[in-house]
């Protein structure tokens, strides 16, 4: 089943893996000059929250499916973070008291004190304070919804019925499982780069990869607009 599965969707795999190896290469080779603050990946990373915004307010506008409108607010609130909502682009100042709370004086909810999991002094908060951040939720959110839900269904068929009332609909795991490919390079390069090359900033080329997934996952949505049907486990 899960054979057929990567057999049938190996197009959307392949370019997952082959995006995730290029933009990694790509901000190692250029030496930072592509991970910099409001650098290319940043901006490419916004563009393709925008993009899957639409998308899912496209799926809304064909399914009248409520999770569908949540998904495009949730993907366009992170457009809207990841470039500060204009701030640099249109050079307004924001409200003192936004600058006085925002650990990178941004106008943006992420990096507010108690959205971020460090201090102004770029010091790592301790207990439970460094886990409470924008990052984790969205990491949280990829997990459960781009690989626990799909991998539960497709091992307990029945456990997840795809007409249920919020019209929520599954990943395919294979495409899911990307996310994972996407954490494990990003560990190991950044274990291998943070002490001797840290201005590289190779997390923003895992963010966007984290959106080119999402993108997949929409686009996959939309070409298969009858939903997803995982196979039945079945004795011999």
């Amino acid at each position: 089943m899960f054979k057929n599965e990567i057999k049938n969707l190996k197009f959307y795999i392949l370019i997952g893996i082959s995006v995730i190896i290029v933009s990694f290469t790509s901000g190692l080779i250029a030496l930072g000059k592509l991970t910099i603050e409001d650098g290319f990946f940043e901006y490419f990373t916004a563009f393709l929250f925008l993009i899957i915004s639409i998308v899912f307010l496209m799926l809304f506008s064909r399914t009248k499916r409520l999770i569908n409108l949540i998904f495009c607010l949730v993907f366009f609130f992170g457009f809207g973070e990841e470039i500060s909502w204009g701030q640099r682009i249109f050079n307004f100042k924001p409200p003192e008291s936004v600058l006085k709370n925002n650990v990178q004086h941004e106008f943006n909810i992420h990096n507010l004190r108690f959205f971020t999991s460090y201090n102004a002094d770029k010091k790592i908060k301790e207990g439970l304070g460094r886990y409470i951040n924008v990052y984790m939720l969205f990491k949280i959110f990829w997990i459960g919804y781009g690989i626990l839900l799909p991998l539960i269904s497709l091992l307990y068929y029945g456990f997840y019925k795809n007409d249920n009332v919020i019209g929520l609909k599954l990943p395919p795991i294979s495409i899911g499982l990307l996310f994972i490919f996407n954490f494990i390079i990003f560990k190991i390069l950044l274990k291998a780069t943070l002490l001797k090359y840290p201005h590289l900033n190779i997390g923003e080329c895992y963010e966007f990869n984290e959106a080119f997934i999402f993108l997949l996952i929409g686009l996959f949505f939309i070409i298969n607009q009858s939903g997803i049907h995982f196979p039945k486990f079945t004795k011999t």
